[in-house]
């Protein structure tokens, strides 16, 4: 069967990061991954909310409903460098990357409406001791659309 098409987006969104030049193969689909050195700089990539959209409830030729989700993922770049400004460096490289990726195709090959980049956010992960350990949460928007009862299926 079919993945409901929240995480046919997700799954073409990990797809699309997959392979930059900065961070590589290191994507992971999840929110908490050990992250050791070797495997930095990193993507961790995992929805957060999936919410319906109201005031987006249409009706279809067929007399079913149309529903229109906003989907939020959060992309979140790893980084771990011995200068805390080199490592801030590396993940505005790593951002504009993810974002070339992202918006290369609006619709994730038709997988939803629109996508943006919401907001984006720098946090100082540094344990005891060590390097300076960073990251970049990018929240990003997915705007898609399904039939009534239909959940696998996108809605153009």
């Amino acid at each position: 069967m079919t993945d409901h098409v929240a995480k046919q987006v997700l799954d073409a969104a990990v797809t699309a990061c997959t392979g930059l030049s900065t961070t590589g193969t290191k994507v992971f689909r999840s929110r908490v991954h050990t992250m050791v050195e070797t495997n930095l700089p990193a993507l961790l990539i995992y929805a957060r909310e999936d919410a319906m959209e109201e005031e987006m409830i249409g009706m279809q030729t067929d007399g079913t409903k149309g529903h229109h989700y906003l989907l939020t993922v959060s992309i979140d770049a790893i980084e771990k460098d011995a200068s805390e400004t080199t490592a801030e460096n590396n993940l505005f490289t790593i951002r504009k990357e993810v974002q070339i990726a992202m918006e290369a195709d609006l619709t994730l090959g038709g997988k939803c409406k629109d996508l943006w980049l919401a907001e984006a956010t720098i946090e100082d992960r540094t344990g005891s001791g060590g390097s300076p350990v960073l990251a970049m949460l990018m929240t990003w928007q997915f705007r898609y659309r399904v039939k009534q009862g239909v959940p696998q299926t996108v809605l153009s």
